[in-house]
């Protein structure tokens, strides 16, 4: 009679190696996003201790009532982390310290005023 009919639909094939590269890969890309992460919170409560001020997206959002959207990924939001929407530097901050801040923080919009009172609005629509 008739062969039975090969089938037509094929299905990915990896090899072990291939799922190791793969596998680290994924933790070393998520290993570095996890250090900013880990880099900024230590900023921000480094920033609060020292008699600064730190304001993320979600806190400007419930003390003025709007819904500004969150500018960083969705993989750092699942990290932890959050949008800081207003950062006021500390005076006694170093300008090295000051540099760090404003790199680790590429979001806010810095205002250039005196030296340790860089103060960074949210903009509100």
């Amino acid at each position: 009679m008739f062969p039975a009919p090969k089938s037509i639909r094929r299905r990915f094939r990896f090899s072990l190696a291939t799922v190791f590269v793969v596998v680290t890969a994924v933790a070393v890309f998520l290993g570095y996003e996890l250090n900013i992460v880990r880099e900024r919170q230590a900023a921000a409560r480094w920033i609060k201790n020292n008699v600064g001020r730190f304001h993320t997206v979600s806190d400007c959002n419930q003390m003025f009532n709007t819904s500004e959207p969150e500018t960083i990924g969705i993989i750092r939001q699942w990290l932890g982390d959050e949008t800081a929407a207003w950062i006021a530097i500390p005076r006694e901050c170093s300008p090295s310290e000051e540099a760090r801040i404003k790199s680790l923080f590429p979001e806010i919009p810095w205002d250039e005023l005196a030296h340790g009172s860089q103060v960074a609005p949210m903009q509100l629509n």
